[in-house]
């Protein structure tokens, strides 16, 4: 279900500010359930987690809106490819 959401995000072309808005709440929910930021061998994540505390911080304004697009686009992007690393490593016999 959360990869669904991150893939319909992460292949958005533009966004606008009431978006942001959508972003920052979604940033917010993963920064409270999100309890750690590595996985089982050992690599370390945190660089996500403080790329969404930079953006949860910045004001949702029509100047900061590129900036905060091309943010989220990392963000979701380096969140996709952690999961999908984790899912292979799940999966290795």
């Amino acid at each position: 279900m959360e990869e669904k959401i991150l893939r319909k995000w992460h292949r958005k072309k533009s966004i606008n500010v009431y978006e942001l808005y959508e972003c920052d709440q979604r940033y917010q929910r993963y920064l409270n359930l999100i309890a750690c930021w590595t996985d089982t061998e050992g690599n370390d994540y945190n660089y996500i987690r403080e790329k969404v505390y930079e953006f949860v911080s910045i004001e949702n304004s029509p100047d900061s809106l590129n900036y905060k697009f091309d943010l989220m686009k990392y963000i979701d992007g380096e969140i996709l490819l952690m999961m999908n690393l984790c899912l292979m490593k799940d999966m290795e016999v």
